[in-house]
Parts: C-alpha cells; sequence; structure tokens
C-alpha cells in the first residue's frame, strides 16, 4: 500500500507519521515482529484519528471522518491475505499439536 494512498489533503501531520511508518510495514511483511507492528500502528492510527475528530467542527468531523472511513476500507483490503495466511498458520500449528499428542 502506497502512503499516498493513506493520506489526503487534511491528514495532520501526526497522522502522517503513522501512515508512513503503516506503509513501509505493509510493503515489508517478512518483518519478524510484523503481526504485533501492524497492530500497534493500526490501534495508534485508530486512537489518533477518534481523538483528532473530537477536536474538530461538526462539519469538519463528517468531512475527515469520510475520507477516513474510505481509507480504512482500503487497509482491510490490503491487510486481508496476512489474516487469512495467519488463519492457515494457526491451523496448522493445531494439526500439528494434535498429531504430535497421537504419538505420545
Amino acid at each position: 500500500m502506497k502512503i499516498s494512498q493513506l493520506n489526503h489533503k487534511k491528514t495532520p501531520d501526526a497522522l502522517r507519521a503513522i501512515n508512513t511508518k503503516l506503509a513501509a510495514l505493509l510493503a515489508d511483511p517478512t518483518n519478524d515482529n510484523f503481526v504485533r507492528q501492524l497492530q500497534l500502528l493500526i490501534e495508534a492510527r485508530d486512537t489518533f484519528i477518534k481523538g483528532h475528530i473530537k477536536e474538530l467542527s461538526a462539519d469538519e468531523a463528517v468531512s475527515f471522518a469520510t475520507k477516513e472511513l474510505e481509507i480504512n476500507a482500503q487497509l482491510v483490503s490490503a491487510i486481508a491475505p496476512f489474516k487469512s495466511e495467519a488463519q492457515t498458520d494457526l491451523q496448522q500449528l493445531a494439526q500439528s499439536k494434535k498429531a504430535i499428542k497421537q504419538y505420545k
């Protein structure tokens, strides 16, 4: 996912910094701590957005939230393959544990 997909005209600098880290992480899913770092960045992004929306006027909040909902939908799509891969890994682990127990 490109950084330009995560930012819009009204993206605050602090959110741009989070988005930059998020884009870099998504560009390198082989990172050892990928899932944990992804979780932390998504949580930081969510916390920032919720707090920022509270600081805006009603009209600005609606405009900002609309743009962020579009970006969140793109993020969900970008992250979906990693979720499927993790689920497959967990299923294989469970099967392996079951096989090990049979040999005991």
